[in-house]
């Protein structure tokens, strides 16, 4: 085979991909293809000066649904670029819409409305599946079938165009990792997420900003937290009063008054 780069290029057995991510972008994909069909519904396009919510009953009934499960969410008009917005949705929060949605009142009789059902349904057994699957080749087998079953059903719906890079991962290189190095699960990048979250806090709260400087205030913070631990903390102070003056700082057989 020739290679016609550089660089000899870096194949799936030096890769992989993370579980957390592969979720989260696939789930924002599949959110992002909802809204935009409620916005069409409501004949809103995406670059406007004024969101009318009286005019937009689908966009409404969604923010509804999305604060109905305590999220709190919500469009809004960006000013500077004239279009509408919103926030990404939380791992949590896209498990929570995937267990709670309701298609028929979002979107009823909408075309293929029972392919979209079970679009999603399918996504997430195949995450559950590959959270909990084993090395055994038949369940390698298993999920890579689930896999582009699950990719034609989606390019059923929606255009290829919409196929996002990550799809293309799940469908092709997921079962191909699992083949190389088994349970891919244990290389999960929550903790790294989880520690850039705390150190970003930590640069804002707990440094000077300044480069080196705050680089090495927070890896200080960092060894103290790992090696003093809750237990070599700092208590509560301890005061000693005299039961014969009141005053603070010595007790009774040191007491002046006492002894003059």
């Amino acid at each position: 085979m020739i290679v016609l780069a550089q660089n000899v290029p870096l194949w799936i057995k030096n890769c992989l991909p993370d579980v957390l991510h592969l979720y989260l972008r696939i789930s924002e994909q599949l959110v992002n293809q909802l809204i935009d069909e409620i916005r069409r519904r409501d004949n809103i396009a995406k670059n406007t000066k004024e969101l009318r919510r009286e005019k937009a009953q689908n966009i409404v009934r969604f923010e509804n649904f999305i604060q109905s499960l305590n999220i709190k969410w919500n469009f809004y008009v960006d000013k500077n670029t004239s279009s509408i917005k919103c926030r990404d949705f939380t791992g949590p929060e896209h498990l929570l819409i995937q267990k709670k949605i309701d298609f028929e009142t979002l979107i009823p009789g909408r075309p293929k409305l029972t392919e979209i059902k079970m679009l999603w349904m399918k996504f997430s057994e195949i995450m559950t599946y590959l959270k909990s699957i084993t090395v055994s080749n038949i369940m390698r087998a298993s999920l890579a079938m689930k896999c582009k079953e699950w990719i034609q059903l989606y390019c059923g719906i929606y255009q290829a165009k919409d196929v996002t890079p990550y799809m293309h991962i799940l469908m092709f290189h997921v079962p191909e990792a699992i083949f190389l190095h088994g349970d891919i699960n244990i290389f999960l990048q929550q903790g790294m997420e989880k520690m850039n979250d705390l150190v970003t806090s930590w640069y804002f709260r707990s440094s000077n900003h300044n480069k080196l400087d705050a680089l090495e205030q927070i890896l200080m913070k960092q060894n103290r937290i790992e090696y003093l631990g809750v237990t070599s903390q700092r208590g509560p102070k301890f005061v000693v009063k005299c039961s014969t003056c009141s005053q603070e700082g010595h007790n009774k057989r040191t007491c002046k008054m006492q002894n003059v």
